[in-house]
């Protein structure tokens, strides 16, 4: 067999064993257990109250029993909260509007852009996603025209919610703060784990180190709004006051750890009484940051909405009888926002499960099995859905359409009943295409612009904290935010540029600043512990060069030139910082650049040509704080070209003040002066 052919057969054999894998979970058989014993509690209450006809229906607001499982009670009981109230008000919304099919399409594709752009800013913990907010507007457009208890559904719907949200509550009793302690231990042994690991030097660090090191900072990070979210707004009790005390003290021991790493032969100091973060950022800032032209949650929301609404616009015109279904298929393959190939896979999963459904939903339907028989098989669905979801897909969806269809038979006619299964198979295959096809024609280029708009919010929360660290307030209030914030904003450039990579290979060029910004946060994060700090470090100077080189053209995420610029500025703003972080972890990877070198500037956008001396006088500062281009570089005659209102006009061109371009300024003309020279 010649050699491609064998590779060719390789690759295949891989991804067969790949769509086949069974994923090991231990102990999911337990969580299983739980959630359906709490849906299927909720559902039998509500069929004894309710009837048979209607009560199976409960099992679509059961599924609230997925959302934010391992989180405080009080963000549990928020959650839940709004969750019953917008599902059946979706709902509502969609029997409604039953009577107008023209409307179906753009009502539900605007219902799907709001849903999930709100979802992805808003939703931290875990949840079946956001694809039931607008499925149940689909499912309402049908039940409006199809059923007379339309209305009798919506109630069961919103009884259902509130129900099973209070029993899922059940796991909490006796361990009120059963999250709170799973979160500390977590930070615990991520800390223990990077605080074992010997220290190396900056030509021997490697992945094991860097990558234990950023663990233990998320962890810490997110043990901390676990705990600020239990207690908000109300007083600590004792136990939460002990796991604080707790997580204060291993945040100290990273704290010591990283300034050892970071600053070597400098102490850090502990920080005990003046408290850790203060949870997630405000609800304004995660909107602001959704609502961006190129977020991840408007690309998302954006393939959501087109594809809901191309997917039942084709099932009308087709003719089918469940139009739901079809926006139900197309949700769960694109509502995650996966990768491309992940979510090809996903889509044949749906098909090939959704085919072996049909056929086991099918064969039992052919033995007359009878309503309370129907409702058992529903349950018995319910756990394969959550045993086998994080497992098997396949699997996992052959449960979930005996689990609906037997749903489903509780309100069809008799005589309908042997359309549902065309229906299911047609419609799966419309939801599928529809996505897949969304999502190969769509987002090309937002991710890479997204990428680069996300670096330049981590970098201005650094230098928010080092303006702290600057005034001598590394402790306060306003720190503690910051802080906060660089963590937040540094967690989710990695995020993006690693879900981005799986897309868009060329986004590799950008893999050396992700890193390089790595060590900068935790730089960063040490000088609050620094105890030196502010006196031995340059923390304004470091700011100012963030500010400055911020105004440099900027750069494109796939251009390994621009990445290397971009690499040259994040290291020498480490540099600014402080002299001994040449030593210090991450420095392995500095780029060098030809001494002769300047970087070019936002000259024409700012209304200054390339000759005006503004422009050369500036581009020499930029390079001296930047790049390795040598002191001498800025000569005394190149300073005396500019006047000083020059001077301002170029400041505020560049968004700094003019103290700070002045101090800058002076900073590169005292290094270009010789050795042994006075002021002038």
């Amino acid at each position: 067999m010649p050699p491609g052919s064998a590779q060719a057969t390789n690759r295949i054999q891989h991804h067969i064993a790949a769509f086949l894998r069974f994923a090991p979970a231990p102990g999911q058989w337990r969580t299983a257990l739980h959630t359906t014993v709490v849906m299927a509690a909720a559902i039998l209450a509500i069929t004894a109250l309710a009837g048979l006809d209607v009560g199976p229906m409960a099992l679509f607001g059961s599924l609230i029993a997925l959302w934010n499982t391992g989180q405080p009670l009080r963000s549990r009981l928020r959650t839940f909260s709004v969750v019953a109230c917008v599902l059946p008000g979706a709902m509502a919304l969609g029997v409604l509007i039953s009577p107008l099919p023209w409307l179906m399409a753009p009502v539900l594709a605007a219902v799907t852009l709001v849903a999930v752009t709100l979802y992805y800013a808003f939703v931290a913990g875990p949840g079946p996603g956001p694809l039931n907010t607008y499925f149940a507007c689909a499912l309402g457009t049908y039940l409006g025209g199809h059923t007379h208890k339309a209305w009798e559904i919506v109630l069961v719907t919103f009884c259902s919610c509130v129900l099973t949200g209070l029993l899922s509550l059940t796991d909490l009793v006796g361990r009120h703060h059963r999250a709170e302690q799973t979160a500390v231990a977590a930070a615990r042994r991520a800390v223990d784990t990077y605080t074992a690991l010997p220290a190396r030097s900056h030509s021997r660090a490697d992945e094991s180190l860097i990558a234990a090191r950023d663990h233990a900072t998320s962890a810490v990070y997110r043990a901390w709004n676990v705990l600020c979210t239990a207690r908000r707004g109300s007083a600590p009790s004792a136990e939460h006051r002990a796991l604080e005390s707790d997580l204060l003290h291993t945040e100290s021991r990273l704290a010591h750890r990283l300034v050892a790493d970071h600053f070597p032969g400098a102490t850090a100091r502990f920080l005990e009484a003046h408290g850790g973060p203060v949870g997630r950022p405000p609800l304004r800032r995660l909107l602001r940051h959704a609502l961006d032209r190129h977020s991840r949650a408007r690309l998302i929301a954006g393939r959501n909405a087109l594809s809901a609404g191309v997917a039942v616009l084709i099932a009308q015109l087709a003719g089918v009888g469940h139009p739901y279904w079809a926006v139900l298929s197309s949700a769960i393959v694109l509502h995650s926002g996966a990768d491309r190939n992940f979510t090809l896979k996903r889509a044949l999963h749906r098909v090939l499960g959704t085919l072996l459904g049909v056929a086991v939903v099918a064969a039992i339907w052919s033995l007359g099995p009878t309503r309370p028989e129907q409702l058992a098989i529903q349950l018995i669905g319910v756990y394969g859905m959550n045993l086998l979801l994080g497992r098997q897909y396949t699997l996992a969806v052959v449960a979930v359409t005996a689990m609906a269809m037997m749903a489903n038979t509780a309100t069809s006619p008799e005589p309908a009943v042997g359309g549902l299964f065309a229906d299911r198979v047609i419609e799966t295959l419309v939801g599928c295409g529809v996505a897949v096809a969304v999502l190969w024609t769509t987002g090309r280029r937002g991710p890479r612009i997204a990428q680069v708009r996300q670096y330049h919010r981590t970098i201005d929360a650094i230098a928010r904290l080092l303006t702290c660290v600057d005034r001598g307030e590394p402790t306060a209030t306003e720190a503690r935010h910051a802080r906060r914030d660089v963590v937040f904003e540094r967690e989710r450039h990695g995020e993006m540029l690693t879900r981005a990579l799986l897309d868009d290979s060329d986004l590799a060029a950008w893999l050396p600043v992700d890193q390089v910004l790595g060590h900068l946060t935790h730089d960063v994060l040490a000088v609050v512990w620094h105890d030196g700090a502010p006196a031995e470090l340059s923390a304004g100077a470091a700011r100012d060069a963030f500010m400055l080189s911020r105004r440099l053209r900027e750069p494109r995420a796939t251009d390994p030139a621009d990445a290397a610029r971009t690499v040259a500025a994040l290291q020498q703003a480490r540099r600014t910082l402080s002299p001994s972080t040449t030593r210090a972890l991450g420095f392995e990877s500095t780029v060098r650049r030809s001494p002769a070198t300047t970087w070019p500037l936002h000259g024409d956008t700012v209304g200054l040509g390339r000759d005006d001396s503004r422009s050369v006088h500036s581009s020499v500062v930029v390079a001296e704080l930047v790049t390795d281009a040598p002191a001498a570089a800025l000569t005394e005659r190149t300073r005396q070209q500019c006047s000083a209102e020059s001077e301002r006009r170029w400041a505020r061109a560049s968004g700094v003040s003019f103290a700070a371009w002045q101090r800058l300024a002076r900073r590169c003309q005292r290094r270009a002066r010789p050795a042994g020279t006075g002021r002038r």
